[in-house]
C-alpha cells in the first residue's frame, strides 16, 4: 500500500527539475528550473524541515565579488565572466561529490573542509558539496555554507562543441573525480567531460596570503607596536629648592624627634600589677590550608548538549528587553543589561536578589567582565563607559559621552588580559590603557584617581561604522575582528595596528553580533579551533568562519531572524552552536551540521541572548520581555514548568 510520508508545502512557481538524497546526512535536495534550490532533513519519523535554500545566479555573483577581492580576475578556470545579460539558470542535475578526507595522526585527528580539526570525531567523507548541472554550465556547491567553490561555464571554454547543456548525467571517478555526459540543447551532440580538482584549482589557494592569520600569536612584538604600550605612573615630587637662607633653629640633637620631659603627662597611677591564674591554651588540631580555588573541575566534553529546561524568572516586573548576558570567568555570577538602563548581577543559578547597578541614561549595549574578574564593564547607548569594582555600588571610572564620542560605543572589552580597554564608535576602534583606584578621600570625594589614557585610534578601511567587535581577552592574541555597516568583515592585526584582511559582502545585511570560538578555562581546544568564529545578520542567519581562509564553512539558518538583533554562542567545549530567534525558540546546532539538534521552546518572547556557562553545560537566555531561561541537560536537569 502506497501512502504519503512528507508533502512540503508549494516551493517554487516554476517546475522542480532535480531531486538528489544524501544517504549519509539524511539530506533530500531539489533544484527548480528558476535556480532555486532546497535542502531538506529526512529522519526516520519522516517530519522534514528546511536546512538550506540557495539561490543559484545570487550564489554566482558573490563567489565572484569574492574572488575579486582576493585576487585579480585572470579569466580561465577561476574567473568569472560577468552575465552580459542576467538569465534563469535551471538546475537540471544534482550529483553527490564525496571527498574523502585525509587522516590525521593515525585517527587521533580528522580534518574537515578549510583545516578545521577535531580530535573527537573519526575520519569521514565529506559529502556536503553537489555538483549542479545548469544550462550554462557546471556548478559545485557546499550545501553546508551556500557557497559556490568552481565553476564551469561553457562560455569560458571556446573549445566546448557545446554552448547550451539541455540533460546532465553524473558519475563519481577515481582520485576526486567526476564524469560528466552533457547533451545540447539545440543540437545534436554528446560531450564527455572529466573535472578533476587539484590543488591549484581550489579557491582556498587564492586565500594563501591569508595563511598567516592565526588567534594564536606566532612572533613576538614589534617594537612599535601599541600592544607594547605602558601608562606612567607618577612618581613623587623631587623636593624644591629653597635657595641660599639662613640656617633655622634647630634642637641640638643628632635626630629629628626630640623626647618629650614628660611635664605635660599625667602621673603613672597603677603600678606594677602581676598576672595570675593564666590559663595554658592547649594546642588544637593543626589545619592544613587548602586552597579551594585551585581545585577548577573540567569542563565535560561528552556530555549532551543543555535541552531541559531548569529555571525561569521574570528579571523586572515591566516587560524590558535583555541587551546583553556575560557569564564570570569561573561560571559563577551572570552580568545582564537591560534596556531599562540598569545592570543586574545574579549568581549562576539565578537564585537569590539580584544587585542592582544604575547610571547609565539609556540602554545598556554591552557588559564584560574582566579576566580576574575584579572588574566588569558597562556601555550604554548614552555613549558612556563605566568600569565597576566588583561588589562596589559606584563605578571606579565614568568616561564618555556626547564630547568625547560621537557615536553609540559597540563592543566594549577587557583586552590583552586585562592590560587594555577596546571599544568602538562610529568608524573606529580606539584601545586604552588605564589604572583603576577604588579608594577615595573622604574630603575631596569629586578626585578621581582612576587614569585612562588613549594609546591607539585604528579607523576601518572603507570609513564605515563599526556595528561589532569580537576580542579574546583569555590569553594573549592580536587579532580583534570587527563587522561594519557595509557588511564587511576587517580582521585587524593590534601587533602592526593595521588591517591585516577584509571580507567584503559577508552576509546580505550588515552583521549585528559576532563571537569567537574562545573555550574557557575549564576546557581545552585544538590550538585551531579557536580561529573559528561565529557572525550574525538580520535575514542571513548565522555563519562560522575560519579565520585562516577568510571563508565561511557553515551556516546555520533553521531559526527565524528577520528584525531583532539576535546572538550566537560557542559552548565552552566547541561542539555546539546556540543561537535565539523570534519565533520564541532557542536552537542549539552541532558544529558539525546545518541542522539544528534542539529546539528550546516555551519561551515568552523573542530570544535577543544567548550564552553558555564557562564552567558547566548550562545555556541563559535572555528575551525581549526581560526573562532569563536557564538550560541543563537531561542527564543533570530538572525539569520545571515556565512560568
Amino acid at each position: 500500500m502506497e501512502q504519503i510520508l512528507y508533502q512540503s508545502a508549494v516551493l517554487s512557481a516554476s517546475p522542480l527539475l532535480s531531486v538528489l538524497f544524501l544517504e549519509k546526512s539524511r539530506q533530500l535536495v531539489t533544484g527548480a528550473a528558476d535556480g532555486q534550490v532546497w535542502s531538506f532533513t529526512l529522519p526516520e519519523d519522516h517530519r522534514c524541515h528546511l536546512v538550506t535554500k540557495l539561490d543559484l545566479h545570487k550564489v554566482q555573483q558573490r563567489h565572484q565579488r569574492h574572488l575579486d577581492t582576493v585576487a585579480p580576475q585572470t579569466g580561465g578556470v577561476l574567473g568569472i565572466t560577468p552575465d552580459p545579460v542576467e538569465m534563469a539558470k535551471p538546475v537540471l542535475r544534482i550529483c553527490a561529490y564525496d571527498r574523502w578526507l585525509p587522516d590525521i595522526d593515525h585517527g587521533q585527528q580528522s580534518v574537515f573542509p578549510y583545516g578545521i580539526r577535531f580530535s573527537v570525531y573519526a575520519p569521514c567523507i565529506d559529502n556536503s558539496w553537489v555538483w549542479m548541472g545548469s544550462s550554462d554550465g557546471l556548478y559545485l556547491v557546499d550545501l553546508g555554507t551556500s557557497e559556490l567553490h568552481m565553476t564551469l561555464l561553457f562560455r569560458d571554454h571556446p573549445n566546448l562543441s557545446i554552448t547550451m547543456a539541455g540533460s546532465w548525467a553524473m558519475s563519481q571517478g577515481l582520485d576526486n573525480s567526476m564524469i560528466f555526459v552533457v547533451t545540447s540543447l539545440f543540437e545534436a551532440l554528446v560531450s564527455v567531460l572529466e573535472v578533476r580538482l587539484l590543488g591549484s584549482g581550489s579557491v582556498d589557494n587564492l586565500c594563501q596570503h591569508l595563511e598567516g592569520l592565526s588567534v594564536m600569536p606566532s612572533a613576538p612584538l614589534i617594537p612599535e607596536s601599541p600592544l607594547n604600550a605602558e601608562l606612567k605612573k607618577k612618581g613623587p615630587k623631587p623636593p624644591t629648592k629653597t635657595g641660599k637662607r639662613g640656617v633655622k633653629e634647630q634642637p641640638l640633637v643628632f635626630h629629628t624627634q626630640v623626647k618629650s620631659s614628660g611635664y605635660t603627662q599625667s602621673p603613672r597611677m597603677t603600678m606594677f600589677s602581676p598576672k595570675t591564674n593564666v590559663q595554658k591554651k592547649t594546642p588544637g588540631p593543626t589545619k592544613t590550608k587548602r586552597k579551594i580555588g585551585c581545585l577548577v573541575s573540567d569542563y565535560p566534553g561528552d556530555t549532551a548538549a543543555p535541552s531541559v529546561p531548569h529555571t525561569n524568572l521574570s528579571t523586572v516586573k515591566t516587560p524590558t528587553p535583555v541587551c546583553c548576558a556575560q557569564y564570570s570567568g569561573d561560571g559563577k555570577q551572570i552580568l545582564c543589561g537591560l534596556g531599562d538602563r540598569s545592570v543586574l548581577l545574579y549568581k549562576s543559578s539565578l537564585t537569590g536578589t539580584p544587585a542592582v547597578y544604575t547610571g547609565h541614561d539609556k540602554a545598556v549595549s554591552s557588559v564584560a567582565w574582566s579576566h580576574s574578574r575584579q572588574w566588569w564593564l558597562s556601555a550604554s547607548e548614552d555613549r558612556t563607559l563605566r568600569i565597576w569594582p566588583t561588589g562596589s555600588p559606584e563605578p571606579a571610572v565614568t568616561m564618555g559621552g556626547d564630547e568625547k564620542f560621537s557615536k553609540t560605543i559597540r563592543g566594549a572589552q577587557f583586552y590583552y588580559l586585562d592590560k587594555f580597554l577596546l571599544l568602538a564608535s562610529g568608524p573606529s576602534l580606539h584601545l586604552y590603557l588605564y589604572h583603576l583606584d577604588n579608594t577615595q578621600d573622604d574630603i575631596k570625594r569629586y578626585q578621581q584617581r582612576s587614569a585612562i589614557k588613549l594609546t591607539r585610534c585604528l579607523e576601518t578601511k572603507s570609513g564605515t561604522d563599526i556595528t561589532a567587535v569580537s576580542v579574546i581577552n583569555d590569553f594573549y592574541s592580536y587579532i580583534v575582528l570587527v563587522s561594519g555597516a557595509d557588511r564587511s568583515i576587517q580582521v585587524l592585526d593590534m601587533n602592526t595596528g593595521t588591517v591585516a584582511s577584509q571580507l567584503p559582502d559577508a552576509h546580505s545585511r550588515a552583521v549585528h553580533h559576532i563571537t569567537q570560538n574562545k573555550g574557557s578555562m575549564f576546557s581545552s581546544q585544538t590550538p585551531d579551533s579557536y580561529n573559528l568564529f561565529l557572525t550574525s545578520a538580520v535575514t542571513d542567519g548565522v555563519k562560522m568562519w575560519d579565520l585562516r581562509t577568510l571563508r565561511c564553512v557553515r551556516r546555520y539558518e533553521n531559526h527565524l531572524n528577520r528584525c531583532h538583533p539576535c546572538t550566537a554562542a560557542f559552548s565552552p567545549c566547541g561542539r555546539f552552536i546556540a543561537s535565539g530567534s523570534e519565533d520564541n525558540c532557542a536552537y542549539v546546532y552541532d558544529i558539525r551540521s546545518s541542522s539544528y539538534l534542539h529546539k528550546l521552546q516555551r519561551h515568552s518572547d523573542t530570544i535577543l541572548n544567548v550564552t553558555f556557562n564557562p564552567a558547566t553545560p548550562e545555556l541563559l537566555t535572555g528575551t525581549l520581555d526581560g526573562r532569563l531561561s536557564l538550560f541543563r541537560p537531561g542527564n543533570a536537569a530538572i525539569s520545571v514548568a515556565l512560568s
